[in-house]
């Protein structure tokens, strides 16, 4: 179960409890999520398949995701930073912040056994960005 979706289930299961009734929140995760509302209902009519996976999960695994989401989340801006700033000194230490976040990332990530997606383009992206600098 990738992140987004566990966290789609997460926020499935908070609304179910918030005492809405689906037709009421099921449109809103549609659109927050980015998938048809069909996809909600599907996903909602199977949850006792997908709900023991949940609560099995361990809450350092939920902290751990998490954690990723927040350390993206900040590599995506340093790095868009990086891109885009036309003042060379910024770009200089978004870099060096886009590889010291990434190698916190990665550090973890090998221990946890999790590769966030983001990381691995952004590293390939960062080494294409450090040849240019360089000539």
């Amino acid at each position: 179960m990738n992140r987004k979706i566990l966290e789609r289930r997460l926020q499935m299961l908070d609304m179910s409890f918030s005492g809405l009734r689906c037709s009421q929140w099921i449109p809103t995760l549609a659109r927050d999520y980015r998938v048809s509302e069909s996809a909600i209902w599907s996903d909602w009519g199977r949850r006792e398949t997908w709900l023991p996976k949940i609560i099995q999960l361990d809450r350092s695994a939920l902290k751990m995701s998490e954690l990723f989401a927040r350390l993206e989340k900040a590599l995506t801006r340093v790095y868009s930073l990086m891109l885009t700033s036309s003042n060379e000194s910024v770009r200089i230490g978004a870099s060096r912040t886009v590889g010291s976040l990434s190698k916190t990332m990665f550090e973890i990530g090998s221990q946890a056994g999790v590769y966030p997606s983001l990381l691995k383009e952004v590293l390939e992206k960062l080494n294409v960005l450090e040849e240019e600098m360089k000539s």
